[in-house]
This record gives structure tokens, sequence and C-alpha cells, in this order.
């Protein structure tokens, strides 16, 4: 084979093909007319097509190294390219130019601790894992602000398959615990099912617990709901070491009126802090000394499934007591119920999902000289013409607690128009009227076929915010009424008269009239605050 002639390549240094000293090219120029080589020139072009065909393949050659090299070329650029605009987009965005102090404080913002559905053991409850995942700078800044990791929701259900992720669970408590170093801790341990926790899970779950009970003289906030009857086996041993920081806690359990608890966690380790108690299912022994001493700078108690004695001891031993929240609260006939005064009751909320009759005796006890709200819910079914509350025993308890009463909150709660008005005499001070009710005859009793000269709402002479809710389909009339009423307390600004200030109105929607709309809305112009809520009809 004959060597095909190259040249070395000026610019690259590569070898490549040359049209130097071929016969077969020189040759070339006069096939573009019909000469026929003669024999001689014949014998000297096929001497020369070996060399001509080595060369094709040189310049075929050539041209796939090229085209090779071409395409390593349009990759390199393009990742170049990539790199270039991505570099040009983090320099134009001023999320990574935020100082540390400014990402810590987006951090705590994105912590809401107010948010009760989250869980570390879902991808909602974990933010700040997600923000450590951002960046390297994010990451650092994460982890060097410990309040961010102090708040621990955790909340397991059958659904989260606790045989399986128990450990997942721990680890993650224990990472948050770990980067949270020595900020103060608020911690939601809730069990989310009708079915009591089974003893299998409870051991299982025992490591976590564990895990926050040594970090117990951290607590801030604590709200444990195990729903099981084997709370021995889930904190098998006593908490110990004073509580500096606690100040709230609430612990719910089905081992009710049982001595296991009290063995666990009663008498409190000192708590100086601790001024909110929530309890459900445990015993409050407050001839204890020692445990009235840790209890005895409380000043909100909220107390679920009590007898009225009980609630009457724990107000006795805890006088600091300000706000106290009553559910499913009950008498027993055995035992007598006096009337007790307590002067440092400010606040006062009840609520039932039975019969609101079983509060009467449980009211009817209370002698609350210095109180300023009281709030009665009864969720009780819609069809219940035998929760409707005693209207003699409720104006007789307003009519004993009307010295400084400001506020008054009643939902789910039926009497007769009489008894609202001779109510509402009694409350001279009432500022603060809130009043949602699904019963027809709460409608028709109140406001159909009124004088608004004499609407009970006239007789409240200090009112200044009402807020009305209706669950049930008013009609014009009534709706008439209630705006009138609203009226004939409005004066716009100036006028020097006890006055209207706000009016919150709940109604299904499609139902309010437009001539009531219209009124409102011109009442809201002049001054009054006017919030109309149109709840989705049933």
């Amino acid at each position: 084979m004959v060597k095909c002639p190259t040249e070395l390549c000026t610019r690259c240094h590569f070898t490549v093909p040359s049209n130097q000293g071929s016969d077969f090219i020189q040759f070339r120029a006069g096939w573009t007319n019909n000469n026929v080589p003669s024999e001689e020139e014949a014998k000297q072009i096929a001497q020369s097509l070996p060399q001509a065909v080595d060369k094709l393949a040189v310049y075929d050659a050539e041209l796939e190294r090229i085209r090779s090299l071409l395409g390593s070329l349009e990759t390199e650029r393009s990742e170049l390219a990539r790199s270039i605009t991505t570099c040009r987009e983090v320099m134009k965005t001023s999320i990574h130019h935020l100082p540390p102090e400014t990402l810590m404080d987006i951090f705590t913002w994105c912590q809401d601790s107010s948010d009760r559905t989250v869980s570390i053991t879902r991808s909602d409850g974990q933010t700040p894992v997600r923000l450590s995942h951002v960046s390297s700078k994010w990451r650092a800044a994460a982890v060097s602000l410990p309040s961010l990791w102090s708040y621990i929701p955790i909340i397991v259900s059958r659904s989260d398959n606790i045989h399986v992720n128990h450990l997942h669970i721990q680890r993650l408590t224990q990472l948050y615990l770990q980067r949270s170093k020595n900020a103060p801790l608020t911690i939601r341990l809730v069990y989310d099912e009708d079915h009591p926790l089974i003893e299998r899970d409870c051991r299982l779950l025992s490591g976590t617990v564990l895990s926050l009970i040594t970090e117990s003289h951290r607590w801030r906030e604590v709200d444990f709901r195990l729903y099981t009857a084997d709370l021995g086996t889930m904190i098998p041993a006593p908490m110990g070491g004073p509580l500096h920081n606690l100040e709230m806690l609430r612990f719910e359990t089905m081992t009710s009126r049982g001595a296991l608890f009290q063995s666990i966690l009663w008498p409190l380790p000192s708590a100086p802090r601790l001024r909110n108690l929530h309890l459900e299912g445990l015993p409050v022994n407050l001839n204890d000394p020692k445990m009235r001493e840790s209890l005895v700078q409380v000043t909100s108690v909220t107390m679920c499934h009590y007898f009225a004695d009980e609630i009457h001891s724990v107000l006795q031993g805890l006088p600091a007591v300000e706000d106290l929240h009553v559910k499913e609260g009950a008498h027993r006939n055995t035992t007598p119920l006096q009337t007790h005064v307590f002067e440092n009751l400010r606040s006062l909320k009840t609520e039932t999902t039975r019969d609101s009759r079983q509060l009467i005796p449980f009211l009817r006890s209370l002698d609350l000289p210095r109180l300023q709200s009281f709030e009665l819910i009864d969720n009780s079914p819609s069809t219940r013409p035998h929760a409707v509350l005693s209207n003699i025993h409720f104006v007789l308890f307003l009519g004993q607690n009307n010295r400084s009463l400001t506020s008054l909150i009643l939902r789910g709660i039926t009497i007769s128009q009489n008894c609202w008005i001779e109510a509402f005499m009694r409350l001279s001070a009432l500022t603060h009227l809130t009043i949602h009710e699904d019963s027809p005859s709460f409608v028709k009793e109140f406001f159909e076929d009124l004088n608004p000269s004499s609407a009970p709402f006239l007789l409240l002479k200090k009112l200044a915010h009402i807020d009305i809710g209706f669950k049930g389909r008013p009609n014009g009339q009534v709706q008439a009424a209630l705006v009138e009423m609203c009226r004939a307390r409005w004066r716009p600004k100036g006028e020097a008269v006890a006055r209207l200030e706000r009016i919150a109105i709940t109604i299904p929607g499609g139902v309010l009239t437009q001539d009531s709309r219209e009124l409102l809305i011109r009442m809201k112009a002049e001054g009054l605050k006017v919030h109309i809520n149109e709840t989705n009809p049933e």
C-alpha cells in the first residue's frame, strides 16, 4: 500500500491528509470533458487508485474523529452554559445573600408550634430537617439555632405502623433533643386513635418516652395524651430532678383514678414556673402537702371528666387559679355539694357533650364575686329536648355573679326570651356578648316579633361587642329584627353615648337578605366594625 502524503496541522498539531504528490489527483482535471485517457494514463491511474482509496479512508477517519470531537465539545459547552446560568441565578437570588441572623428569624417563623396536626414522624412536621437540606449555609444556620429543634411534636397512630417505625421515631426524637442543646422544650406526645395502645406498642415507644424524660429538666410545655391502660410499660420509672422550666403540663390517660401514675409523676418535682395545668384521668389529692406545694402557683386549670366536689377541692387547694375550664363535669348525688366562694376566679368555661342540666348543681355551688368571663358550650346532639339549660338556675347563676361579668359566651344553649331579658337586666357591666345557637326556638323566641325598642340587647347599657351565630336559616323578619337591634345601639362617632363598636354575624351562605346586608354595610361605612361569616349550608 502506498503511503498517503500527510502534513502537520499548525493549530492543533494533528496529522491531516495532504493533496500533494497524488497522481490520481493530477489526472482528475481531465475528467471533466469527454477525453479518453491514453493507455499510459490509464495505467498510471490504475496504479494510483489504491493510494486514493487509502487516502479516502484517512479522510473518513479524520472526519469521524472531528465529529466525535465536535460532539464532545458540544457536550462540554452545554454543561458550561448551564453552570454559567446557574451561577448567574445564584448571584441574582437575594435569598442566598441573607445574613445568618435573618435566616434564623425566618427559620423561627417557619416553626409553628400552634399547629396541632404536625408531627416529626411525618413530612409536614419535619420543618427543621427540610430547612437544613437546602444548602450548606442553611444547614449551618439551622443546626446553630437550638430553638428551631426545641419543638418536638410526636403524633402516632396505628396507621404509622409502630411495630416497624418505632426505631425511626426514636432516632428522630434523639436528633431533635441533641440539636436543641439546652433550649427549653415544647413536647407533644399524642396517640391519635380512639382505641387504646396495646402493650406491645407501649413497650416499643418506651425508648422514645425515656429519651424525653431524660431531658425533663428542659421541659417548658408538655402535652402527653396516651390512651392506654399499660402506662407503666411506657413509663417504667419516675421522673427525677426539678422542673425549673415547666410552664404548662397536659396529661391525659385512661388509667382513671389509679395509683400507677401517681407513683410516676405525682407529686411533681419542684416546678416554680408551672402556671397551666390540664388533667384528665389523673388523681389530684391536694391534701398531700408535697402535691399542693408543687401546684400552688398554678393560675390556669383544665379538668376533664371530674366530679364537682373534686373541682371544688382543686379550687380550694390552689388559691392562685384565675382561669378554670371544666369539660364533662358532673355531680355525684351521694356527695353533698356546698356553695363556696372563690375570690380569685376570673374566667370560667364549661363544656359538655351529654346534658347541660348536669352542670346545674356545679354552677349553683359557685360564688364568683370577681368573675369577668363566662363561657358555656353544649355540644349535645341537635335534637336534644333533654339538654335545655334550666332557665331559672341559669338566671340565678348570672344574677349572683353579675358584679363584674363583662364577657358572656353561650354556644348551643336554649333559654326563653323572658329569661334572656331577666338575665340581661342583671348584667349591668357586660360589654362582650357571643351567642351561637342551632335551635329554631332560639331564633323564634329571641328575635321574631320583637319591638326593637324593648329588645334584650338594649338592656345591656355597656354592650360594645356582639357576636351572633345562626346554624339554621333565619328568615328575613328575624334578620331585620337583629339589624334593628344593632341600629338601636349604634351611634356614629362623635356622639357622647355608650355605643356598639363591633358586630359579627355567622349565617349560612345565601341566607342573608339584601336589605340586611345593605344596612350592615352602611353601618360599617359609618365606622362600625362589621364581620359577616357566611358558612357552607349543610
